[in-house]
């Protein structure tokens, strides 16, 4: 069905798979048809929407009896996945195969795309790697990276989701994903430094989801710091719960008066420390902390480095992490800590901390009551007792006279959540306070290095 350097399903083609109800039973194979001559890496890239449960994608040995290599992706409310499989050359490998891991019940997905490619000296290294004289090294890399760096514009990104960019057509993207790719072959996860809005540069690792994503695509996150953009003044007090390597925390730090900053994890820690130095910024106060219900202390899982965004207090929401080690962390209510450090306003709260939210806004409930600031909120859900997280986390919102909020898919814009809206990115507000026009309507964003401009 595939053929090697055109392997893919064409535009506007979907395989719908719905599997059988055993765990494990196989659902669709595809024939691969790779040269098998000697060469660097294939790389097989399934890009899926998994609608129900969970599959599994993965490349047979030749004899069929064992995987060489195969990855998972669960439902996420019909957002696209993107597995991506690295095959050693000579690539003598049998179908790959796409099948149902879920434990409870059939699973059902449409496959958009498979591809196959080689991972080759990319665009951009130096003339000698690029006719195989030699090859560049990893000290090389880091002047690559800098010399083929984008930033998007801030302005929302309708429909973005993470590697919304992966199969961007233009040059520059697939030039950017090459080096990526290269890098990804040898396991170069190197530091690279990247611009951020406000003419900052942050580091962070290349390999890394959040280095992907900047790197490839110019930006993360874009419709949520559209709308900070659009809502944070000179005055006000931000404060980045689970602050990982900083991206919102040095986005805030030159829009507001100050920025409380919460780390647990003492790798993304130091990091973030060293993208505050880096930057010069005044007014930030990093803390490695965790923040709870409760002040006490608490075993963290600490992902390895390509998903450091995954470090949790639960166990990982997303199949294929694995813990590096496990770290003992403290743990603070935020009440407490507005408390002893004297602040008197909190004026936007975000929060990204894998699974732990209901605890993190229970620990805070006399600053949702007294200071009710914006909140904005990843929000993941997973089963969590009688009831998801992620329902317990709405209704105690709700409590406090919050509403909800969503990137709307067509505009990128912030509408009213839908009732069944029970994960994802989301806004939330206090209801007496209306959301400001600026954010709800094209009307006016700033361009970092061009200045205002009308939509």
């Amino acid at each position: 069905m595939l053929a090697y350097s055109q392997a893919h399903i064409e535009h506007g083609a979907k395989l719908v798979i719905t599997t059988a109800s055993e765990r494990w039973s196989y659902a669709a194979s595809l024939r691969l048809g790779v040269d098998p001559e000697e060469g660097p890496d294939l790389a097989v890239e399934a890009r899926l929407r998994v609608l129900e449960g969970e599959i599994g994608v993965g490349v047979l040995a030749a004899d069929e009896r064992s995987f060489v290599v195969e990855a998972d992706a669960a439902a996420n409310n019909g957002l696209g996945a993107c597995l991506f499989l690295r095959l050693p050359c000579p690539p003598v490998v049998g179908p790959l195969i796409v099948r149902n891991v879920s434990a409870s019940g059939p699973s059902k997905a449409v496959l958009e795309a498979v591809s196959i490619c080689r991972l080759p000296a990319p665009s951009g290294l130096p003339e000698s790697a690029a006719r195989g004289a030699s090859e560049p090294t990893p000290d090389e890399v880091p002047g690559l990276v800098r010399s083929l760096e984008y930033l998007r514009p801030l302005v929302p990104y309708p429909g973005w989701r993470f590697d919304s960019d992966w199969n961007n057509s233009d040059f520059s993207f697939q030039t950017r994903r090459r080096l990526w790719e290269y890098c990804f072959s040898k396991g170069w996860n190197i530091a690279v430094d990247l611009p951020w809005y406000g003419g900052q540069r942050i580091e962070l690792p290349l390999l890394s989801d959040a280095g992907r994503q900047l790197f490839i695509g110019g930006c993360i996150d874009p419709n949520e710091l559209a709308f900070l953009d659009a809502i944070l003044k000179p005055e006000m007090v931000f404060a980045d719960v689970g602050a990982h390597l900083g991206l919102y925390t040095l986005f805030a730090a030159r829009r507001t008066a100050a920025v409380c900053a919460f780390e647990p994890s003492s790798r993304e820690y130091a990091c973030l420390q060293r993208n505050i130095e880096r930057n010069k910024l005044r007014g930030v106060q990093a803390l490695q902390l965790a923040l709870g219900n409760a002040d006490t202390m608490a075993e963290m899982r600490i992902a390895n480095s390509i998903h450091s965004g995954q470090n949790t207090l639960h166990s990982f929401s997303h199949e294929g992490v694995v813990a590096e080690r496990v770290e003992t962390v403290e743990v603070r209510r935020l009440d407490r800590l507005v408390e002893e450090h004297n602040l008197r306003r909190i004026d936007v709260l975000k929060v990204d901390v894998e699974r732990s939210e209901p605890e993190v806004f229970q620990g805070a409930s006399e600053i949702l009551h007294s200071m009710q600031p914006w909140l904005v909120l990843e929000v993941t859900d997973t089963p969590g007792g009688q009831k998801t997280r992620s329902l317990a986390l709405f209704e105690l919102l709700h409590g406090f006279g919050y509403v909800f909020y969503a990137f709307d898919l067509r505009s990128g814009l912030l509408v009213e959540a839908p009732p069944n809206h029970r994960a994802g990115n989301l806004v939330a507000g206090p209801s007496r306070r209306p959301l400001p026009e600026d954010v709800m309507t094209p009307h006016r964003y700033y361009f970092e290095n061009s200045g205002d401009a009308e939509l």
